[in-house]
């Protein structure tokens, strides 16, 4: 069913993240890199055992071996990096046997990857040096590493630090490494001393986006415990092909040709996490929608405009500048007919950017939204695929160690309900500690109607919004 190879063969585990990114920038890259390899040499959690196992699809290894899938020009315009997502499970009692046990975990995976066989693939270059996917049985590499310290000392308040690099699939490649080199997906199974489990997983963006991945887990964890596949993945990405001939309506000002300026000053970057409750959105979502006569405002609008704000503030941007807002739109329902809901790959769109004063942030939000529609996102395919190569196209704006920002909501994901035979995650989160000019929103421990949000700002900045009593920072509770 699954073959294992080199176990008990040592590896590193602590690696620097180079990118959590939903954008391609190439001077991010390595900063953030340098910063990561500056702190894990003393933050780094120690590992007591690793090993090593290869995981292969289960069944006819050859049904699809050859066949390639090509990849949608939504697809080629994702960063060319992993999507990481990282869920931590707790022991129902201190001597619970098999605890999310590695075999069940592997022999269900193997079943997953024959559900979703193009993850067990690799990539293969075009000409114009975009990529598709080459379909095999290309076995996938899952680590069980156990740590010698207990969750709680080292992650127990789940803030963005360093030690989280630990949780990371050791050796995940770097943007640069040729396509022939780098994996589609690396999973990492860690254990604490206290019982405590993190089970990570790094998807490669052009395989599919953040939705795409979920949808990967929880099939994945719905086959471990028992449920069996409730809805197959949609494996067809004709759906997104570019008319013939390409004929955009829209100038996509969220694209660029040009690579973003190379900042002139480096300095730490940091991230936290912050608790948004049902209270504190309320009264976000009222304050937004006083005095509003049209459509009214979301959590979304509200929280997005608010967080916008305070940051801008935080960078000490003047305030009668006009800065943008890059936001992500999950597209399946949006075009016309919706695709399935099940369609597995990157349905990422971003409307045209805003660029307002910031008072009128949440109403901007709004109309950015509305304008993506299915003329807009097939507009936005026919606009790539007039250009030469999808390496030469970049976000339309300039959030690293600048005034715009970046960001991309998770909050709809059903993470706490991924269940793989013992329990729902105590906690879900990314594992990554640092960086400048996205903020991330997570579904919350505490239930649907609860967001945590995570902002990435220089050091000197991220200390302005923690200290901004407009902001109100919360952060959430140890668990």
């Amino acid at each position: 069913m699954f073959q294992k190879a080199g176990t008990g063969v040592s590896i590193a585990v602590g690696q620097t993240v180079e990118r959590v990114l939903h954008f391609r920038h190439p001077h991010l890259i390595s900063l953030v890199g340098v910063t990561g390899h500056r702190e894990r040499s003393h933050t780094r959690m120690k590992a007591e055992v690793v090993t090593k196992h290869l995981v292969f699809p289960v069944g006819n290894s050859n049904l699809h071996q050859g066949e390639t899938i090509v990849l949608s020009n939504n697809d080629q315009v994702m960063p060319r990096a992993h999507t990481r997502m990282s869920y931590f499970f707790s022991p129902s009692s201190a001597d619970e046997k098999d605890f999310m046990s590695s075999e069940v975990l592997q022999e269900s995976l193997a079943q997953t990857l024959a559900v979703f066989w193009p993850v067990a693939g690799k990539f293969k270059e075009r000409a114009n040096r975009g990529l598709d996917i080459e379909c095999g049985a290309e076995g996938i590499e899952f680590l069980d590493v156990r740590f010698e310290g207990s969750f709680h000392d080292e992650l127990g308040d789940h803030q963005p630090k360093a030690a989280l690099a630990s949780l990371l699939p050791a050796d995940l490649p770097a943007m640069a490494t040729p396509a022939s080199e780098t994996p589609l997906l690396k999973v990492q199974l860690s254990r604490f001393k206290c019982g405590k489990v993190c089970l990570t997983v790094a998807m490669h963006h052009l395989v599919c986006d953040g939705k795409g991945v979920t949808d990967f887990v929880t099939t994945w964890a719905n086959i471990a415990s028992g449920k069996g596949i409730s809805a197959p993945p949609h494996l067809d990405r004709s759906l997104l092909q570019a008319r013939n001939p390409p004929r955009p309506s829209f100038d996509h000002i969220e694209y660029s040709t040009l690579p973003p300026p190379t900042p002139s000053a480096i300095t730490t970057m940091v991230a936290k996490l912050f608790e948004f409750s049902p209270h504190r959105i309320q009264n976000l979502k009222g304050e937004a929608n006083r005095g509003q006569d049209g459509m009214p405002f979301t959590a979304f609008d509200a929280i997005a405009g608010h967080v916008w704000k305070c940051v801008t503030k935080a960078r000490e941007i003047d305030k009668s500048k006009h800065v943008k807002l890059g936001f992500a739109i999950d597209g399946r329902q949006r075009f016309a007919p919706p695709l399935p809901a099940t369609y597995f790959g990157n349905v990422n769109f971003y409307g045209d950017l805003v660029s307002e004063p910031l008072s009128h942030a949440a109403a901007c939000i709004q109309e950015a939204k509305v304008r993506v529609n299915d003329e807009y996102m097939r507009s936005a395919l026919d606009w790539v695929e007039l250009h030469t190569s999808p390496l030469n196209i970049f976000p339309g704006f300039d959030f690293f160690c600048s005034s715009d920002l970046a960001l991309t909501s998770w909050s709809r994901f059903p993470a706490y309900e991924t269940d793989f035979g013992w329990g729902k995650p105590t906690f879900f989160g990314i594992p990554a500690p640092g960086w400048d000019g996205l903020v991330i929103f997570l579904p919350s421990q505490y239930g649907p109607d609860s967001i945590n949000v995570m902002v990435g700002l220089t050091e000197e900045h991220m200390n302005n919004l923690l200290n901004d009593p407009s902001f109100s920072p919360v952060f959430p509770q140890s668990t």
